[in-house]
């Protein structure tokens, strides 16, 4: 008999709430990495490493453990206020600080309130805030300003957001950073403003350095609006026992002491807690033993070359690369350091000052990590040395196109590297207009660039040997380890790419000689069968590998059930049995449903099913196929009405046309990542509106799409508003589109040798044979319209174009003639130095174009052209320009994507499968 499921609903502000990772000794993390316990040295949690008081055995050995403990340990508050010349109303005592935390949240925050976290922090802060239903509202402060808050900014946030709570650790965990009294005044009375109580976890202030100028932050309670958070945990390394209080206004108190589920704080930490403050000798021990073992730290680190950010406390901040995969080499050492990936700092580790025995181990790794990642910068694309043995493989094939096989790469690629593995990505051939250029020059699909970033990796011409760009009537240019080499119609291929299986197999055996594993990706579906015979890309590159394959089915797309068994069906009996699992992706709603329909699966195919992917929408990825733009919204919101993922006025409408073979639309999902920045995709004359900004992006056939622009009536549409004074931009393809002419008289790109351009641009563009595709750095040059205040800037990007753009001369009225101001100045390109004008502008400053892509992956260009956009709307003093404006972490959603990997696939069969 079948029972339904009765469970009632769990409550709504659980939603998305996921445990906060800590440091301190896992052993089932060292039992899943074969650590041999013996002999570990653990830096990962913010304990000095000299024990507690001698006499904590003693006292411990007088608690009668028959007693139950007083349930609001009234004799503890009364002798911890003794000793703080407070009254017991003024302090709370909790099972370690956490659970104040907690606590102080339950009694202030209803479901609708603001809680801030001033970061990046411990992660229990903003739990805390949604468990109880509120909002958080982040300020984080920035790497490039050591992390040290922007307090008029920070003071602004809490004017606009008026949160309830504020917290703050001070000195701030992971970064050491520490406020002084002025500073932490200033934010209580910014809370206080808004009617708000500032909560500072003080948990690492009597760990701090000895030169560190102290104050009384008991002094601040008569403000009426302060609470801090006290461990005595930390100071007295007792993580087994668990003991924190708070110091409180009277009514906090009170209210704190009222919601704390009794007999919360134990017998033995109640009878401990009542002695260790009169422990000054043992606390003066401490912090010279602390100064001692931490200078020796410093000096170790600077012997080797390694840099940090200057905290004041127990523990130092340190830049490696890629935190997860460090962690992971030093576990294996018999070294715990805290991987910072947690507090959004996925390039950073955290170190307690230990032992010098602990110093030293952590200077010889940090240095072995620090040149084998120097080495792997510097390595050449084909090695002299290679290994011994060829890498192992996975292959992931799926039953369609767009089912998600670039994601779970990239996401098993990110999961393979956290385990310390050596990790490459490749894909044979791939059929994309999204491409990049590597730093060999080359040219391949973005889905691999996307891959090799969450390997760690420079990206590589080796890991998409075969790029197909398509291109008008049926054709497509042929891309070969980077470089164009022919264009031809799919029929002409189709002959053709048989002869591309020996690059293909170079390039994997490459790959394989370079690493521990490379996970390939297969195209479309395996069973084309009109395509099956002249394969380079599934079954045959499976074979070439002896590689097991995992076979991935879009569940949202319908029809997954006969999606998988009829693949499976039209694969030759060799071929099922390289087929070792199967992974059902973007799943919505509870995966309990689908239970019975993976019963089915394993039944009816024999198969394993290792895991059910969830749908999401707040990892961010770039995509490559263009069919990813179908989604993107076309129409403007509602003005006035729209309103962010995060409640905030949507202030810029940017509209980028959706030109039929649009190509590197990655251009723009950093825009799209602003919050209160709204990028829209028009297919229509009346979808343009009355935009702050179009764009016409990169194309692989501009004559054909400027064609199109005029047909539909978009072009006219764009005119006009470049004449109102809309800013304009054209990008590669895009920028060729906006000039006088377009001439192809070798008729590379069509038939015709010569037709009109928008006439928005001074420029005409010429097209010849030889494509150009490299990595440029320079500066701005231009300083009028959306450049005033940029002339100067640095900028990366990187350019792709077969056509040459020059500007065509301009009557000054004077009798001479004149040229367009200068988009940027390109100073280098690849490793050549240059001086070089590139892009240019119309009279007017609205109007302009250039051949970079990637203009908008650098932070300080696109919040800079961000802010000039508000300027012209009249918005000065706008949330979006003041403190929403975001840094690109592209580390932190390859983590997110992990993570939702390993908590949603069998990894021990995945492990059996790949064969570690």
């Amino acid at each position: 008999m079948a029972f339904q499921d009765r469970t009632p609903k769990l409550s709504t502000r659980l939603a998305g709430l996921k445990p906060v990772a800590h440091g301190g000794l896992d052993t089932s993390e060292l039992d899943r990495h074969m650590v041999d316990p013996q002999g570990v040295i653990d830096l990962s949690a913010n304990i000095h490493p000299y024990g507690p008081p001698e006499s904590v055995a003693e006292i411990i050995s007088r608690v009668r453990l028959e007693c139950y403990p007083d349930p609001r340990a009234a004799y503890l508050r009364e002798t911890l206020a003794s000793q703080l010349r407070l009254m017991p109303e003024n302090i709370a005592v909790g099972n370690g600080s956490v659970e104040l935390i907690y606590l102080l949240a339950s009694a202030y925050l209803d479901p609708g309130d603001r809680g801030m976290v001033i970061g990046p922090t411990f992660g229990e802060y903003a739990a805390a805030i949604q468990v109880c239903g509120a909002e958080l509202v982040e300020y984080t402060t920035r790497e490039e300003d050591g992390f040290v808050p922007d307090l008029e900014k920070l003071i602004y946030e809490i004017e606009q957001t008026k949160p309830k709570l504020v917290f703050l650790c001070n000195p701030n965990n992971p970064t050491g950073r520490f406020l002084n009294e002025t500073e932490v005044t200033g934010l209580m009375d910014a809370a206080s403003d808004v009617g708000g109580m500032l909560v500072v976890d003080e948990a690492y202030a009597e760990l701090m350095d000895e030169n560190v100028s102290r104050w009384n932050s008991t002094d601040l309670l008569l403000a009426g609006n302060i609470t801090l958070i006290r461990s005595l945990t930390k100071e007295f390394a007792l993580p087994g026992l668990r003991l924190g209080y708070c110091i409180a206004p009277a009514e906090v108190g009170r209210a704190i002491n009222l919601v704390r589920p009794p007999w919360g704080v134990n017998a033995f930490a109640q009878e401990v807690g009542r002695e260790l403050l009169a422990e000054t000798a043992y606390r003066h021990k401490v912090r010279l033993r602390l100064a001692e073992d931490k200078t020796y730290l410093l000096e170790r680190l600077k012997e080797v070359g390694i840099s940090y950010i200057p905290g004041v406390a127990n523990f130092i901040l340190i830049k490696v690369g890629d935190a997860a995969a460090c962690y992971l080499t030093f576990l294996k050492e018999k070294l715990v350091v805290r991987d910072c990936t947690s507090f959004g700092l996925s390039q950073y580790i955290r170190v307690a000052v230990g032992s010098p025995e602990g110093s030293d181990r952590l200077a010889k790794l940090l240095q072995s990590w620090q040149e084998a990642r120097s080495v792997r910068a510097k390595a050449p694309a084909v090695l002299t040395s290679p290994r011994k043995s060829l890498a192992k493989t996975l292959m992931v094939q799926g039953t369609a196109s767009s089912v998600g096989k670039s994601t779970v790469v990239a996401g098993l690629c990110r999961l393979f590297v956290q385990e310390g593995l050596s990790v490459a990505p490749f894909k044979s051939q791939n059929m994309a207009l999204n491409s990049y250029i590597t730093k060999e020059g080359g040219e391949i699909g973005r889905a691999q660039v996307t891959q090799a970033e969450a390997c760690g990796l420079e990206p590589s011409v080796h890991m998409n040997p075969i790029l197909l760009k398509p291109e008008g009537e049926a054709r497509c240019q042929v891309v070969v380890r980077g470089k164009a080499q022919v264009s031809m119609t799919a029929r002409e291929y189709y002959k053709y790419r048989a002869e591309l299986l020996g690059i293909v197999e170079e390039s994997l055996t490459q790959l394989r000689s370079e690493h521990d594993l490379v996970i390939i990706e297969g195209a479309g579906s395996p069973v084309e069968m009109n395509l099956k015979e002249d394969d380079i890309v599934n079954m045959r590159v499976a074979k070439l590998a002896q590689s097991p394959v995992l076979l991935v089915s879009d569940i949202d797309r319908g029809g997954v059930f006969a999606s998988i068994v009829g693949t499976l069906a039209l694969l030759e009996p060799d071929e099922q049995e390289m087929v070792r699992g199967l992974i059902i992706n973007k799943f919505r709603g509870d995966p309990k449903l689908f239970e019975d329909g993976v019963t089915f699966l394993q039944q009816k195919t024999g198969k394993p099913v290792l895991g059910v992917l969830p749908y999401f929408t707040d990892i961010k990825l770039a995509e490559e196929d263009s069919v990813a733009l179908a989604n993107k919204p076309s129409l403007p919101s509602s003005e006035g009405k729209a309103l962010d993922r995060d409640g905030v006025r949507r202030d810029l409408d940017i509209c980028v046309i959706l030109l039929p073979h649009i190509a590197n639309f990655d251009d723009f999902d950093a825009l799209e990542l602003e919050e209160g920045v709204e990028v829209r995709y028009v297919r229509e004359p009346f979808e343009l509106g009355y935009p702050d900004l179009v764009v016409i992006p990169g194309t692989k056939t501009s004559i054909a799409d400027l064609q199109f622009l005029e047909d539909s009536g978009i072009g006219r549409g764009i005119r006009q508003l470049a004449e109102n004074g809309t800013p304009v931009i054209g990008i590669c393809g895009g920028y060729q589109m906006l000039g006088q002419r377009i001439d192809d008289p070798e008729r590379i790109e069509s038939r015709v040798g010569s037709v009109p351009g928008l006439g928005l641009l001074p420029v005409q563009t010429v097209f010849e044979a030889q494509k150009l595709t490299c990595k440029v750095t320079g500066k701005v040059e231009g300083k009028r319209g959306l450049f005033q205040g940029l002339s100067g800037l640095t900028v990366s990007g990187y350019e792709i174009h077969m056509g040459r753009t020059v500007p065509t001369h301009q009557h000054d009225g004077n009798g001479s003639f004149e040229e367009p101001d200068a988009v940027l100045r390109l100073t280098r390109r690849e490793n050549e130095s240059i001086d070089d004008l590139e892009g240019f502008m119309n009279e007017r400053g609205n109007v302009w174009g250039t051949y970079l892509h990637g203009l908008f992956a650098n932070d300080g260009f696109r919040h800079a052209i961000l802010s000039n956009l508000l300027k012209r709307k009249g918005i000065t003093d706008s949330s979006l320009q003041t403190k929403r404006f975001r840094t690109l972490s592209k580390d932190r959603d390859y983590e997110r994507l992990a993570e939702l990997l390993r908590s949603n696939l069998d990894l021990k069969v995945l492990r059996e499968l790949v064969g570690l």
